[in-house]
């Protein structure tokens, strides 16, 4: 019986647990370099293979940093339909032609003449996706639309700055008498600007090797059964993530200040947008039914908010443990970002609304 579930198991595609290379740096330790106005941005002339997904799906970066993409180049003389956001815009965990910006870039590119820039950062809070597009908008002028793509998670790192450690971020703060919004800059890095942060992560890693080995004996074994049976790694995935939704709706990620601060930077964002001539478009990333609120805080916020969470209502769990590691949900497959794409690009039909 156990051998017809694991055949059975890994026709449909489902994969044993792949164990992390503690040799090589991590996605996050590759890309990450310390920079004074992000907190942190992509390193230059970046490449990567990430084996920790199935298809070892392969990323790289131009000359600024940029994910490169289906359509992308830097001279590119299209109009440019900017993307600002985190891990989910940057999509270390499809290949380069796969990412949203990539998918959108297909759909869009034939009629109009567009192009998608992913300016994508894993680990960008709003402050960040923010600045980040301040940059943008100076170093290109044929950027016509702003697109910023918002997780859930955003709306506690906005205001909390050591979410990410070792890497430190720039934070926002509301005066909720006055209503001034003020950012907070990074001024004691663990890593000097300019450096990257491989030497830290590995000293992580190597924390976390300790752990593992320190493990019950119970837990070791379930790990080594993990690694050889895709049954019994899909089986274990599946009940671990069945309780990550819940996390999402804790308090905190919804309170009332840091709704306050993110509709201020939403705010902030659109005027920035205005002044330079640039269409400003929210939309959030969601692995049910449940945006958590950003729509209705980008309605308060004044901002045009697309909805693309029609392309991710299919059984959850079942996305989640088909992979390799279940650190990774939905929204980072191929089924997300094309559905995404999808979703999105009717924005465009016709020209620019």
């Amino acid at each position: 019986m156990f051998g017809f579930c694991e055949l059975a198991f890994r026709i449909a595609g489902f994969y044993p647990a792949s164990l992390p290379d503690f040799d090589k740096a991590g996605v996050q330790a590759y890309y990450w370099v310390c920079d004074r106005n992000l907190g942190f941005r992509n390193r230059a002339n970046g490449s990567y293979d990430y084996d920790l997904i199935a298809s070892d799906p392969h990323s790289s970066t131009d000359k600024n940093g940029f994910r490169n993409g289906y359509g992308w180049r830097d001279d590119t003389t299209n109009k440019i339909v900017l993307f600002v956001g985190d891990s989910y815009v940057f999509g270390a965990e499809v290949d380069d032609d796969q990412t949203i910006c990539s998918e959108v870039t297909k759909l869009i590119k034939p009629s109009l003449g567009l192009v998608a820039l992913n300016a994508g950062v894993r680990g960008f809070n709003t402050v960040q996706a923010k600045r980040m597009m301040e940059e943008c908008l100076k170093q290109y002028s044929n950027i016509i639309s702003v697109v910023y793509v918002y997780c859930s998670n955003d709306i506690y790192e906005n205001v909390y700055s050591s979410t990410y450690t070792p890497a430190k971020v720039p934070i926002a703060k509301l005066n909720k008498e006055t209503g001034v919004l003020s950012e907070i800059d990074v001024v004691d890095p663990d890593v000097p600007f300019g450096s990257d942060f491989s030497r830290l992560m590995k000293q992580k890693d190597e924390a976390k090797v300790t752990r593992l080995g320190n493990k019950r004996w119970d837990r070791r074994l379930r790990d080594k059964l993990r690694v050889h049976s895709a049954f019994l790694n899909s089986i274990n995935m599946t009940f671990t993530n069945l309780k990550e939704p819940k996390k999402e709706m804790k308090p905190k990620r919804s309170n009332v200040y840091g709704r306050d601060v993110l509709i201020a930077l939403l705010k902030e964002m659109q005027k920035t947008c205005h002044e330079n001539g640039v269409q400003f478009m929210v939309t959030g990333v969601t692995t049910g039914s449940s945006l958590f609120g950003i729509d209705k805080w980008s309605n308060m916020a004044g901002v045009d908010f697309i909805d693309v969470s029609a392309g991710f209502v299919k059984p959850q769990f079942y996305y989640m443990a088909r992979r390799r590691d279940h650190l990774y949900d939905l929204h980072y497959n191929l089924h997300g970002t094309k559905t995404f794409a999808k979703e999105f690009a009717p924005q465009f039909e016709g020209g620019l609304k």
